[in-house]
């Protein structure tokens, strides 16, 4: 399981319930579609949300020679 700290979500789809973060080169390579993920908000730092990472865009994106990919996560409902 990686742990990293999402400091912003690029999207957020209420309607299915899934956000997409940014992982590092370093820790996608640790990363498979349907992996359990937790997923912790700022605003709610004492409930830990479940999610499945749904899909990995394989076509990286760099900012300032730091490499990352888009990871969509699923959330589950009953957790919140």
């Amino acid at each position: 399981m990686i742990f990293t700290k999402i400091t912003f979500f690029v999207d957020i789809n209420i309607d299915i319930a899934e956000v997409s973060i940014s992982l590092d080169q370093v820790d996608i390579i640790n990363v498979n579609v349907w992996d359990k993920a937790i997923v912790t908000f700022d605003a709610y730092p004492s409930i830990d949300v479940v999610a499945k990472v749904s899909n990995i865009n394989t076509t990286p994106t760099s900012t300032s020679w730091v490499v990352t990919y888009a990871v969509k996560l699923i959330l589950n409902d009953s957790s919140f």
